[in-house]
């Protein structure tokens, strides 16, 4: 199946946004073909997303954690405009637990009010740019009325993503929390428990370790990426993304 022709970029948040902010993004692809489906892996994070599209547009809206694939399959020409927060970076603008849009979504406007008519204007002409633009002046607009995140989940993200091996007790431990007490933070400000949240980190680092080759020595790729071995690897893939290593490759 062909692909679309597709453009994909990040920006880097302003230097405030920086402790609730991992990137903004956007993602323009034109002219799909007929059954063209494109499968979006977990990551960990919480995004607020704007599709625009030839047929028209949809309200935005907050995509919560995943703990599985999706599939997304535009049927025209489609324009994204989006912020992905860090691992506990959307709960202080919003006020509710990551938990209860975890592999869900609500619309923007009934969490967020909307003044001047946001949503309309990322609808309008204007280049994908100046509507990024947009999204991180409402995130500043809104900075003095939100708190700062959670540090103890701040310093347990930076944690995970620095060891391969499971250590969530040693985790625990160092927050000076019992592993209940850890997991309900993490459900609270990311969406997913500590545990589940280390599942979607390898994952993340096995896809990022193929570099686009389809040559993979799968022992020594388990093994970066923090997998016990190539089973755990294998089932922990079909798990999060319903897919084995080997079709993720191809995809």
């Amino acid at each position: 199946m062909d692909s679309p022709r597709s453009s994909y970029r990040e920006y880097a948040p302003a230097p405030a946004l920086r402790p609730y902010v991992s990137c903004f993004w956007s993602w323009v692809l034109s002219d799909p073909p007929c059954g063209y489906a494109h499968r979006v892996l977990p990551d960990g994070c919480i995004d607020i997303i704007f599709e625009i599209a030839d047929g028209g547009g949809w309200p935005a809206r907050v995509v919560g954690t995943m703990q599985r694939s999706q599939i997304f399959q535009p049927v025209d020409t489609v324009q994204l405009i989006a912020v992905r927060f860090r691992p506990g970076g959307a709960v202080p603008f919003f006020g509710f637990s990551a938990h209860e849009i975890t592999d869900d979504e609500v619309d923007l406007p009934t969490v967020w009010s909307n003044e001047g008519n946001f949503d309309e204007r990322m609808h309008d002409e204007a280049p994908v740019a100046v509507k990024v633009g947009r999204l991180q002046r409402a995130l500043l607009d809104r900075l003095a009325d939100v708190s700062p995140p959670d540090p103890r989940i701040a310093q347990a993200v930076t944690w995970l993503e620095s060891r391969r091996a499971p250590e969530i007790e040693r985790l625990a431990a160092d927050l000076d929390v019992s592993r209940q007490h850890m997991r309900r933070l993490f459900l609270r400000h990311v969406g997913v428990g500590a545990k589940t949240f280390q599942r979607v980190l390898r994952v993340q680092r096995l896809v990022a370790g193929f570099g686009g080759s389809t040559e993979i020595d799968w022992s020594a790729a388990a093994l970066d990426a923090g997998f016990y071995d190539q089973a755990h690897m294998a089932g922990e893939c079909r798990r999060l993304t319903g897919a084995t290593p080997t079709q993720l490759v191809g995809s």
